[in-house]
């Protein structure tokens, strides 16, 4: 799939707005920062390895400009949304274990659990600060105050789901529904965050901020559940250690709901591969992918992609926005949302 141009458009201006925020002092703080951010290696030394992509950053940047407004003036709040999603990213590589890959370890593991929520946490602050740059762009005082209180709510909401989430990874009784509505709560209150933060710096009034945030939301919760396919059933990468992960207890929708529908055989096979009563080989990984698919977890997981991708888009009907971005804004949903093609 083409990378949608909204994702490199202002690639410059907003990777010196997140060096501006991070800053270059030489603290140890900092340089476990730096890393996260794709910047420097763990000795502290520049490196060409670049982080992922940043969606909600330009999210945030198209939602300002969609309505009206100038995203130079945004920046600001692209970078701090960007700096909250690392917040999380830490804390998910600490409560996961996640090392990383061996050309790029996570930070936790490279300084340990203690260090990464202490990095984890800073970058928090350092999102909030940077936010408060708004103030230096001529953004009203007013709107600054509303827009920290949505960055603000959204890390709360995430908390709550994350208490969901680890609940889920305890076992395999969660109902897919369940699930679900755990997703479209807080799975995708970033991307909504994102979205609404930009239209207010924007100048939009509530209801088109509040339309922006619906279609954030959504396009979060399809994005979600797309990586947890593609983890599954993606060619790109290999797919044995996110099944195995999945069969530990780390809750996807997909075996979720294989567990919600398995019966008899099916249903003691799932359950002895989790208790490792037998080995996980590449045939016996290859064979538990078909039992999902056949129990129509992919196909179900495909489902409710598609209806939260039509509710993104139904969002932002009748809003009035030029052909041009309103393409943009179709293209980044599909992008995230559709998955390789």
């Amino acid at each position: 799939m083409i990378t949608p141009t909204s994702l490199d458009r202002f690639e410059q201006e907003l990777d010196a707005e997140l060096r501006t925020a991070v800053g270059d002092a030489k603290s140890p703080l900092n340089d476990m920062i730096r890393f996260q951010m794709g910047w420097n290696d763990q000795m502290g030394m520049p490196t060409l390895h670049r982080s992922t992509e940043r969606p909600h950053a330009a999210l945030c940047l198209l939602a300002a400009e969609a309505v009206g407004g100038d995203p130079l003036q945004a920046m600001p709040a692209a970078a701090a949304v960007e700096l909250a999603n690392a917040f999380w990213e830490i804390h998910e590589d600490v409560r996961r274990g996640n090392p990383g890959a061996s050309e790029r370890p996570t930070l936790w593991w490279l300084w340990g659990n203690s260090q990464g929520i202490n990095a984890g946490d800073g970058v928090y602050s350092l999102s909030r600060l940077t936010l408060m740059e708004l103030r230096n762009r001529d953004v009203p005082a007013g709107t600054v105050a509303s827009v920290l209180d949505v960055l603000d709510t959204v890390c709360l909401t995430r908390s709550e789901g994350r208490y969901r989430d680890v609940e889920s990874d305890n076992g395999p009784d969660v109902a897919p529904e369940a699930y679900v509505d755990n997703l479209d709560a807080s799975g995708g209150a970033l991307t909504g965050g994102a979205s609404r933060i930009g239209a207010m710096v924007g100048g939009a009034a509530q209801p088109v901020a509040e339309a922006f945030d619906l279609f954030g939301r959504r396009l979060g919760a399809a994005w979600r559940i797309r990586r947890e396919v593609d983890s599954l059933w993606g060619h790109a990468t290999g797919n044995g250690p996110s099944l195995v992960e999945a069969l530990d207890g780390a809750a996807t929708l997909p075996v979720l709901f294989a567990y919600a529908r398995a019966k008899g055989s099916d249903l003691e096979r799932l359950q002895a591969l989790s208790r490792r009563e037998e080995l996980l080989t590449d045939e016996a990984l290859a064979e538990t992918l078909d039992l999902l698919e056949r129990l129509g977890a992919k196909e179900y997981a495909e489902t409710q992609i598609e209806a939260r991708v039509a509710d993104a888009l139904g969002a932002l009907e009748g809003q009035g926005f030029s052909p041009g971005l309103r393409d943009e804004l179709a293209a980044m949903v599909h992008y995230l949302a559709d998955g390789p093609g």
